[in-house]
């Protein structure tokens, strides 16, 4: 009744006047009439309708004006979805607020509201413009109404949800499922060795969340829309030789995008060396791989080039036997040239390549050839009658004919006067060889039976000599 009281007064002091104008003109059917019961809430204004009628015969009419506590708070008004970086305008309002002297005064207040020099702002407008960040999505705006005479106020408080696009994004790896992964910058280079287990996660922020892509040069390998922070997951359980290139992630919502890259590497040891023969115009003849052999014409020219593949790149290298080669005899590395092939280039040559992942080589053996080379031939008398050799020199092994006159020798033809051809021993008083220039020397043998010569041989005269021309051809 403390505010009631007051209420009751203020509706008699308005109402006495006119009744006591009515008395005083004695108009008996002077009326008023109001409703019987208005209730409103302390320091809120209210409306009362009312009607009256001169003159009243008789008994006056008595509205009860009932003031309640205030229990109403401020509405506060957000006309479109908040998006970072745009204006946007909020309303507080109050229904039933008085104007004038009893109009109510407005505040704001929270840490979206930054006026210069101040990280938490309070505003004085039932009205304020606002430009979002999204660090201030979930945060929270409070509209504040203040009755200055009862002093009374009351408020509301609202969470504020703010849309931006994708940002913060971050590509991580680890190599293993109990590693931490280790975050990536924009066009940073991983390294990871073939058959490792390698996985790549991306996340962004962003509201409403962004749908998250990883692509291989362009490629698309995994996507899905995630929520939070929750990353997209792109699993590599061995990484291969072709795995290596660049990698991107993309978070991309309704308000824009943002993507990031990586440069995968896969490192292994040197794989299936091979050699490529080529010769001085540089035709390929052939690609060898380890253990071939390789026959040469002497004096030819002979280009070998080693390849392999690795990561890092291997070191390549050339060596006869156990000694490496001098570099006069590379023109690049992994380039074997030799401009005329000689008999001192044979044997085996090998390629070394090596990375710090490991070693691989590949070994050719080189063997020469040269056209035949007639050595003698030797006749000597023997008791049988003459016998005749004659050698050559030659890779590969060349057929001996002997020629009797016109006569071609051939296979193991014989008559009444010789015996031939045939391979045979060196002969005696033949030159003698050692060790790789016996091995290529080849002997073919011919005997004549049953010849004597008719008196001793002068050798002051060639006419005592009988004899046939003997041809050899090879």
């Amino acid at each position: 009744m403390g505010r009631l009281l007051p209420a009751l007064m203020l509706l008699l002091a308005l109402l006495l006047p006119l009744l006591w104008a009515g008395s005083l003109q004695e108009k008996p059917d002077y009326w008023l009439k109001v409703e019987k019961s208005v209730t409103v809430q302390e320091n809120l204004c209210v409306l009362v309708p009312c009607s009256f009628s001169y003159p009243r015969k008789a008994g006056t009419t008595l509205t009860l004006f009932a003031a309640t506590e205030l229990t109403q708070t401020p509405d506060i008004h957000i006309p479109e979805p908040l998006v970072s970086g745009h204006l946007s305008r909020l309303l507080c309002s109050m229904p039933g607020t008085c104007s004038g002297v009893r109009a109510p005064r407005f505040s704001w207040n929270g840490s979206s509201l930054r006026p210069p020099g101040s990280g938490f702002g309070v505003h004085t407008s039932s009205e304020i413009l606002l430009t979002p960040r999204p660090e201030d999505h979930g945060t929270q705006l409070t509209c504040r109404v203040t009755f200055p005479q009862a002093g009374v106020t009351r408020e509301r408080t609202v969470q504020l949800s703010v849309s931006y696009p994708p940002q913060n994004l971050t590509v991580s790896v680890t190599t293993a499922d109990d590693r931490a992964p280790d975050a990536q910058g924009n066009g940073s280079r991983v390294e990871a060795q073939k058959g490792q287990l390698l996985r790549l996660l991306c996340a962004a922020d962003s509201r409403p969340p962004a749908t998250l892509t990883w692509d291989l040069e362009g490629r698309v390998l995994a996507q899905a829309q995630t929520s939070g922070s929750k990353p997209l997951r792109l699993d590599l359980p061995g990484v291969k030789p072709e795995d290596a290139g660049r990698y991107s992630c993309r978070a991309e919502n309704r308000l824009g995008s943002q993507h990031s890259s990586l440069e995968l590497s896969v490192q292994y040891p040197p794989e299936d060396p091979r050699v490529t023969v080529s010769q001085a115009n540089r035709t390929v003849l052939e690609i060898l791989g380890n253990g071939t052999s390789l026959p040469m014409m002497e004096g030819q020219s002979l280009r070998l080039v080693c390849a392999t593949h690795s990561s890092p790149p291997a070191r390549l290298s050339w060596a006869r036997g156990t000694q490496p080669l001098s570099p006069s005899w590379s023109s690049a590395p992994g380039v074997l040239e030799l401009p005329r092939v000689q008999m001192e280039h044979e044997g085996e040559v090998t390629c070394h390549a090596e990375n710090p992942l490991g070693t691989r080589s590949v070994s050719l053996s080189l063997s020469v050839h040269y056209a035949p080379q007639l050595l003698g031939p030797w006749c000597s008398l023997e008791a049988e009658g003459l016998g005749c050799s004659c050698s050559s020199r030659a890779r590969p092994a060349p057929s001996l004919h002997w020629r009797l006159g016109e006569e071609l020798l051939e296979g193991n033809s014989s008559n009444a006067s010789f015996t031939g051809p045939q391979k045979a021993d060196p002969p005696q008083g033949a030159p003698a060889y050692a060790g790789e220039e016996e091995r290529e020397l080849h002997y073919a043998s011919l005997s004549f039976h049953g010849m004597r010569p008719r008196e001793p041989w002068d050798q002051g005269d060639p006419s005592s000599l009988e004899y046939a021309e003997i041809i050899i051809c090879k």
